[in-house]
């Protein structure tokens, strides 16, 4: 999308606000309206942003001479209810009062409109021919991956009465331990967190919202980086999917960041309610009700303890004095300086290969029927761009409608998506300790700075758990890239991941990490996953109708978050199937990024801006992503 700014911004803010997509034209505010309509017919922007309310006379010539109609205008100004067209182009006003740079909002409000008519032209024909067609209960639907997301989508589809199968390339995983065969759900350490902000735009800078993003991407773990792979070696498509990342602006890493918190928030009441209705699935895979959140520097702690009260998650504060006496586990780490203070925050952890085990006897119970070691291979369309059908080898395979969760290695499978260029793959690391006593009786989140903290241990997530096989501490940390190609991983850089974890572990868990390195545990606990990541941060939600009338949908991509948001997954998919509107279907658009840095919304006339202009206004005032009330925290947590 481009955008034409015709006034000058605050200079301190430019570096910020002013991307590869932004034509940025201060000059002419100073300059009569000719050189405006002379500017706007020669340069042919999408979108314009000003202070002032543009004249007749150069809008038309905008319009005129350009083949594709303008998509709207954007008024920096407080005369909210007058003028709302100008020359038949919609006019959105943000008011020049609030705690944001009214520039900054202005942008806000340029992607919001942009996410919803890519949607609108994207998705609304699927959705209006699913709501004119009959909804039949017995439906068949026919999922392709059997990660924690479809298992969660596979137990809400059984609720609605849908006939539900399951196809997965790998063997069940109840009948082996072999882990290094499967992808991320049973593949890595028996350990997975639900908090609301879990999945968060990583790269994101909270500290310093006017600092350039990190380039993470350039280098390897052992010089704090992320790369996990000989930069060599790295496809054409690794290089691209690493320059669209590099190309978002600061002030886009926020408002996605607030995207993808808003799906835990949604997903938070949907795990209670499957805690009461369902305790069985809860009970003996290690459920632990309480996280921690865990700082290593005061600045941290402060601002932690004001994010995390405007999520909603905050519960508690403790101090080190209250954390030692509640939590004698963390004495030491405390004593140590590692820890300044912790939060006690929403949250809960699970052993995900136990819980997914029951969930699969669960399932079964209830009608799902699974089929081991099959691997969907191809999407078949038809001329018109319709699925007929999934290819396995030489079996097709027919529905009423298609999940494809493939986590990271969804490949040549997905040729012929726009998510399929979008999945690249993130590599985490696992080790585990024993829970020495004094024992740790809450998982946790710690945040800290030192080794290799502004790279692949930024953050690592503590699961403490309990099993038939003794109490153990799990410790995750580390994000590796290693591109498209997930098959293929240099042992040398996830070595180099592993040392990063093993620093986690022992500074915060000294004795029990020097138990585990006497008892072997710590060598064989070692663990690793690959998990589906996108340039944007953002999952997946990829929409295509189905010869038969039908839906097809491709989720994933969520990276440290697919535990976590898979009941609001569930929803977003039972809500396209039914020919509804979902939040994750504008939200998670596979193109919603590329679309707004480059050609953007000039591309796709078919869904024009004003039949949407009443919701999105109301989204931008009274929304709670983006209220002028949290604004400042909101963007820039």
């Amino acid at each position: 999308m481009r955008i034409l700014v015709d006034f000058q911004i605050e200079k301190s803010l430019e570096p910020r606000l002013i991307g590869d997509n932004v034509i940025y034209r201060p000059d002419l505010d100073r300059k009569g309206p000719g050189h405006l309509g002379k500017t706007l017919a020669a340069l042919a922007p999408d979108v314009l942003v000003t202070c002032r309310v543009p004249d007749i006379a150069s809008v038309a010539k905008w319009v005129g001479t350009n083949p594709a109609f303008p998509v709207f205008i954007i008024c920096i100004g407080d005369d909210t209810q007058a003028i709302q067209t100008v020359s038949g182009v919609p006019l959105y006003w943000v008011p020049v009062q609030g705690e944001l740079n009214a520039a900054e909002r202005a942008l806000v409000l340029t992607e919001q409109l942009h996410s919803r008519q890519l949607d609108e032209a994207c998705n609304r024909a699927i959705r209006d021919a699913r709501a004119h067609r009959r909804h039949l209960p017995r439906e068949h639907v026919v999922l392709v991956g059997a990660g924690a997301i479809n298992l969660i989508t596979a137990y809400y589809l059984r609720q609605q009465r849908y006939r539900v199968s399951v196809i997965d390339a790998n063997p069940d995983p109840r009948t082996t331990s072999e882990w290094l065969q499967f992808g991320c759900t049973h593949g890595g350490c028996d350990g997975r967190m639900f908090s609301l902000s879990e999945s968060r735009y990583h790269l994101a800078n909270y500290q310093n919202a006017y600092a350039e993003p990190a380039q993470p991407f350039q280098d390897r773990i052992a010089d704090d980086g992320w790369l996990c792979q000989d930069r060599r070696k790295l496809s054409y498509g690794d290089l691209e999917w690493i320059a669209e990342y590099t190309q978002t602006p600061t002030w886009l890493t926020s408002v996605l960041n607030e995207d993808i918190i808003s799906f835990n928030r949604q997903s938070a009441p949907l795990w209670e309610t499957l805690k009461k209705d369902c305790p069985s699935l809860f009970d003996g895979v290690g459920y632990t009700p309480t996280v921690l959140r865990a700082y290593s520097t005061q600045e941290q702690f402060a601002a932690a303890q004001v994010n995390e009260e405007r999520l909603g998650a905050l519960k508690r504060i403790l101090d080190p004095a209250s954390l030692c006496r509640e939590y004698p586990g963390l004495a030491q780490a405390v004593q140590d300086g590692a820890i300044v203070g912790a939060l006690e925050v929403v949250g809960f952890t699970v052993g995900i290969h136990r819980f997914s085990a029951k969930l699969l006897g669960l399932l079964e119970d209830a009608g799902v029927d699974f089929r081991w070691n099959q691997r969907v291979t191809a999407i078949e369309k038809d001329a018109g761009g319709e699925v007929r059908c999934l290819l396995a080898g030489d079996e097709a395979i027919a529905a009423d409608h298609y999940v494809i969760s493939p986590g990271a290695y969804g490949g040549s499978l997905l040729n012929g998506m726009v998510c399929g260029e979008q999945i690249s793959g993130i590599v985490g690391a696992w080790v585990s300790l024993p829970n020495t006593e004094p024992r740790l009786a809450a998982s946790m989140k710690i945040s800290r700075v030192g080794f290799a903290a502004s790279g692949a241990a930024e953050g690592a997530n503590v699961i403490v758990d309990s099993s038939t096989d003794g109490e153990f501490v799990h410790i995750s940390s580390g994000h590796g890239y290693v591109g498209r190609d997930c098959e293929t991983i240099d042992m040398n850089a996830v070595e180099e991941l592993f040392r990063v974890v093993d620093d986690t572990a022992r500074r915060y868990f000294p004795a029990a990490y020097d138990a585990a390195q006497r008892s072997g545990l710590l060598a064989s606990s070692r663990r690793y996953c690959v998990r589906p990541w996108t340039p944007s941060g953002l999952g997946i939600f990829e929409m295509a109708p189905t010869r038969n009338g039908g839906v097809m949908v491709v989720t994933g991509g969520h990276n440290t978050g697919g535990f976590a948001q898979s009941p609001s997954v569930a929803m977003a998919v039972l809500a396209a199937l039914r020919g509804e509107v979902a939040d994750m279907h504008r939200a998670y658009h596979p193109q919603r990024l590329r679309r707004f840095l480059t050609d953007g919304a000039a591309r796709y006339r078919g869904a024009p801006v004003e039949e949407t202009a009443g919701d999105v206004e109301l989204a931008f005032r009274d929304d709670p992503a983006i209220a002028e009330s949290d604004a400042r925290e909101t963007l820039y947590q």
